[in-house]
């Protein structure tokens, strides 16, 4: 029996680094999870937002606002923050907390948290896709 009889040639391995590409993906997979979660809240929120008529609303300071119909659901807007990785939902309407809350003299019509609370099991199942989407992966 000679030396090289029964042993197999060595084949060349060569190994791809992906390490780069994985961390890439791990990090805009919350991205776009969240960027979801903010365009269906927002959608919904703007679907429940109450149907505003054209109407003057008297502050404490005795000074008076209008309120245009349309306003407050063209105000409803998310926002992905990068540096903190987390995702903003709210109106931009500055009278919008006294609807949602309600003021001494008008009282509350909230529409932002019934909508968010109503949904939580969506956006749970959100999150458990995108999840599942990293972990195949």
């Amino acid at each position: 029996m000679q030396w090289g009889d029964g042993i197999m040639a060595r084949q060349q391995i060569s190994y791809e680094s992906r390490v780069e590409l994985v961390k890439q993906k791990i990090k805009e997979k919350p991205e776009n999870a969240l960027k979801e979660i903010g365009k269906f809240l927002t959608k919904e929120i703007r679907a429940n937002t109450p149907r505003g008529i054209k109407r003057k609303i008297k502050l404490k300071s005795g000074s008076t606002i209008e309120i245009k119909p349309g306003r407050l659901r063209k105000s409803v807007g998310y926002w992905y923050r990068k540096k903190e990785g987390d995702l903003q939902i709210g109106l931009k309407a500055f009278y919008a907390a006294m609807i949602e809350l309600g003021t001494s003299t008008h009282r509350a019509h909230p529409f932002f948290m019934k909508t968010v609370e109503a949904n939580i099991g969506v956006i749970q199942s959100m999150i458990e896709e995108a999840l599942r989407e990293l972990n195949k992966e």
